[in-house]
């Protein structure tokens, strides 16, 4: 769907380059305009305000839904809604929030939360500042239609988040509880060596297995495993054949050529060229942050180990981690531009943010460090 969210952006970039307005103002006018980015963490503001009403330090979450009859409310709606979808990662192999109590809690304790304003509303007064400090650059005679490209660009901003969480990350969560279900009744039988190799097993012999129709070897399949988690901790070629050129655009009709030229804008701010000398990469925000640095390879890990207000260092962020960005104070990824999705959630949430960062994932885990959004610029402070 990147046509459809990337397409109205692309315009309000190109034209916006014509009137000499710098891309990063450009896409902060268009903070608040996702508010899926933001609605897990808006959704426990009322059950955090719920706990700290009453006084109450839960550890578990039924602590959390002792605490009254409306936190058991609160959070048993949250998990209705929040609670399947994939969280871990993009695969039915991966967890679902529901299953990592440790996140909600620990989103819990955030003490933003208990802001007089949601992230959405916050989100949205900044990118109504930044589009009144841009329009005013913008000639008068074309104010008109900067307004219309920016209402068009707003209006598909968040598809990225709406989109993904509900067609694929809720029903594939549905997926995995079924899957890991029928992984304990094979497991249990003896068939399997444990639970989770249900999920290397082809589609066939799952149901097979549960019919009792199975020649499986537990031992193939937990090699057939190992043999998957290695080409998941594998590393993957920047590009396949010889490396990709730009398409000279002069020879094209002029419609094309822009439609060709726009592309490429975007394409450009989704990947940044990091700088390689120094850790430098693009900043999104206005403010710097420090931190405690939390090194993480992926959503899973950044949920196991990051506390409220750590800066998560990773190598690119996708919706996954939109649970574990709710609570973070910044976030480093190696990957990433303008319009990637760090980018995004950082301008919902409010967060600093530098991707395109080489040599990121190099900072000492556990070391204090700065985040300068403005220079773009990650400064480790003490190891």
């Amino acid at each position: 769907l990147h046509i459809s969210d990337l397409g109205p952006i692309a315009v309000l970039l190109h034209r916006s380059k014509e009137w000499g307005l710098d891309d990063a103002a450009v896409m902060s006018a268009l903070a608040g305009a996702s508010p899926a980015t933001s609605a897990p963490r808006d959704a426990l503001r009322p059950l955090a305000r719920e706990i700290t009403d009453a006084g109450a330090t839960p550890a578990t979450l039924d602590e959390v839904r002792a605490v009254s009859s409306r936190a058991a409310e609160l959070l048993d709606d949250y998990l209705l809604v929040f609670g399947s979808r994939l969280t871990a990662g993009y695969d039915i192999c991966d967890l679902t929030l529901a299953e990592m109590p440790a996140v909600v809690l620990g989103s819990l304790r955030d003490e933003r939360l208990l802001d007089d304003r949601s992230v959405a509303e916050r989100a949205a007064e900044r990118g109504n500042e930044a589009l009144a400090a841009l329009r005013v650059e913008v000639p008068e005679a074309d104010r008109d239609e900067f307004d219309e490209l920016v209402d068009d660009a707003r209006c598909m901003y968040g598809l990225r988040d709406e989109n993904g969480p509900l067609t694929f990350e809720w029903p594939a969560g549905i997926v995995r509880m079924g899957v890991l279900e029928a992984g304990r009744r094979l497991a249990d039988d003896g068939i399997l060596q444990a639970a989770e190799h249900a999920f290397d097993l082809m589609r066939s012999e799952l149901v097979d297995a549960l019919r009792g129709r199975t020649g499986l070897n537990a031992g193939h399949i937990a090699a057939r495993r190992i043999r998957r988690l290695g080409f998941v901790e594998a590393d993957s070629p920047a590009h396949l054949g010889p490396a990709p050129i730009a398409p000279d655009l002069d020879g094209l009709p002029a419609a094309m050529r822009d439609m060709m030229g726009m592309t490429l804008d975007v394409v450009e701010l989704l990947e940044a060229t990091p700088d390689q000398a120094v850790r430098t990469g693009t900043g999104i925000g206005s403010e710097s942050y420090r931190g405690t640095a939390r090194v993480v390879a992926d959503a899973d890990e950044a949920m196991e180990r990051a506390e409220p207000g750590d800066v998560i260092i990773t190598k690119f962020t996708a919706p996954t981690f939109n649970s574990v960005l709710a609570m973070a104070g910044a976030v480093v990824t190696e990957h990433g531009g303008l319009l990637c999705h760090t980018a995004v959630i950082a301008r919902e949430l409010g967060i600093a943010a530098v991707v395109g960062v080489a040599g990121a994932l190099e900072i000492p885990d556990g070391s204090e460090v700065e985040v300068d959004p403005v220079d773009g610029r990650v400064s480790v402070l003490a190891a």
